[in-house]
């Protein structure tokens, strides 16, 4: 009697949890130029592309907190916002179009394995994203001479730890 129910609960906390994340999605994952659908390897290039102002930003930061200006605050987040959308877009995928090779190599019980192991770091990877852009937009909101950029820095390190774990766990 309880499944059905938790279900529910299931069903709804995501729905919830994407309607919450959608206003700070302003980018969906694009297709490269010449490109007619969203590939695995494009979307490793956006996070590149969309988590590298982010790091920047904290690194300044670190070392001249005033020197990081509000365009740059900004810019990290909307990288960081472009990552999330491309990081969503592979978590739904369910087409086996963003899946790793690896994954069209392996059949029956251990591509099913591999695939839940890929999804849970690719979600893994997202919320660390998700708290990476919360860390900016709540040092945007704070006056340039109170912004201290440590948990940036660390959540910097945390996502690339992320990174490295998934490429690891999914060779």
């Amino acid at each position: 009697m309880l499944e059905p129910t938790y279900k529910f609960l299931m069903k709804f906390s995501l729905l919830l949890a994407v309607a919450l994340l959608l206003p700070q999605l302003v980018f969906a994952c694009p297709p490269g130029a010449g490109e007619t659908k969203l590939t695995l390897t494009r979307v490793m290039r956006h996070f590149g592309k969309g988590i590298s102002p982010a790091d920047k930003a904290a690194k300044k930061g670190a070392e001249a907190p005033l020197e990081v200006s509000d365009a740059e605050l900004e810019l990290a987040m909307n990288g960081l916002a472009l990552a999330m959308s491309c990081a969503q877009a592979v978590a739904a995928d369910r087409s086996g179009d963003l899946y790793p090779k690896k994954a069209s190599e392996l059949s029956g019980d251990i591509r099913e394995r591999y695939l839940v192991l890929f999804f849970s770091r690719m979600n893994e990877f997202l919320q660390g994203l998700a708290d990476y852009r919360a860390i900016y937009a709540e040092l945007r909101a704070l006056p340039p001479g109170e912004r201290s950029f440590a948990r940036a820095r660390t959540q910097m390190r945390a996502v690339a730890e992320l990174a490295s774990r998934a490429h690891e766990d999914l060779q």
